[in-house]
């Protein structure tokens, strides 16, 4: 998985006939939404180009996201404001825009991942694999101990 950047594509490619993160060809991000829209029960036809920035941005306002990363996430920053674009994706996905309660092994991965800690589900089935007594938990407990305690050698 690439790092986010400010240019990173909204619409990232699988791989099929755009280079795997790179931007998606419009007609195929259409035929996702047309697709996903039938698939709910929605009539595919109603669906316009503005109607997935208006459920974004619906969704950004029910969460609690603040008004000046609802902007930047819009498209419509606030001038003379320098936006931190970790900053910006950490708030962004602690948010829970399914409304589903999440469990607190899925809070404490998101956590772990907004850290910077890289490939963090290989990681744990590596140690499960090597210590089948162990838990999900314990294996991220294990895995966070080891990055930073490499970390502090470094510095």
């Amino acid at each position: 998985m690439r790092e986010l950047t400010e240019s990173s594509p909204l619409f990232a490619s699988e791989g099929k006939n755009v280079p795997s993160g790179d931007r998606m060809a419009v007609s195929s991000i259409w035929r996702v939404v047309k697709d996903s829209a039938e698939r709910t029960g929605l009539q595919k036809e109603k669906i316009q180009p503005n109607s997935l920035t208006k459920a974004f941005e619906a969704e950004l306002k029910r969460s609690t996201i603040d008004e000046e990363i609802t902007k930047y996430l819009m498209a419509s920053p606030i001038q003379g404001i320098k936006y931190n674009v970790d900053e910006v994706e950490q708030k962004y996905l602690i948010c829970n825009f399914g409304g589903s309660k999440l469990s607190k092994l899925t809070i404490v991965k998101e956590f772990v991942q907004s850290l910077g800690i890289k490939g963090l589900e290989t990681k744990i089935q590596e140690i499960l694999t090597l210590n089948p007594q162990m838990t999900e938990m314990e294996a991220i407990r294990f895995i966070v101990r080891k990055e930073f305690a490499s970390y502090s050698k470094k510095n």
